[in-house]
């Protein structure tokens, strides 16, 4: 008799606890959905954040690009306009001696 207490009880004392145990509740239902819509909002939030990085480099190497084919127009332009000047101020230098040798 005594070994069927002691059996029983050791059985009370592992088994108790289980039926202890509340479901959760509402609020701790609400709280996990709150924490799993965090996350989700994180993640798309660095998702965004890392393809607009890649669109801003991307437009960074075009705008790059096209500033160096100004750059080189500008270049053309200006020694073509510089070539323009010298070869009219040298004509004109030769029409001046010319009317000064006469």
């Amino acid at each position: 008799m005594r070994t069927l207490i002691v059996v029983l009880s050791v059985a009370l004392l592992a088994l108790g606890p289980l039926g202890c145990q509340k479901k959760e509740g509402p609020a701790e239902e609400a709280g996990k959905q709150i924490d799993q819509a965090v996350e989700k909002a994180g993640t798309a939030a660095k998702e965004a954040t890392e393809k607009a990085e890649k669109k801003l480099d991307e437009a960074a190497g075009k705008l790059k690009d096209t500033a160096e084919k100004i750059d080189k127009k500008v270049d053309e332009k200006v020694k073509s306009g510089t070539e323009k000047a010298a070869q009219e101020l040298e004509d004109a230098g030769k029409a001046v001696k010319e009317k000064v040798d006469k």
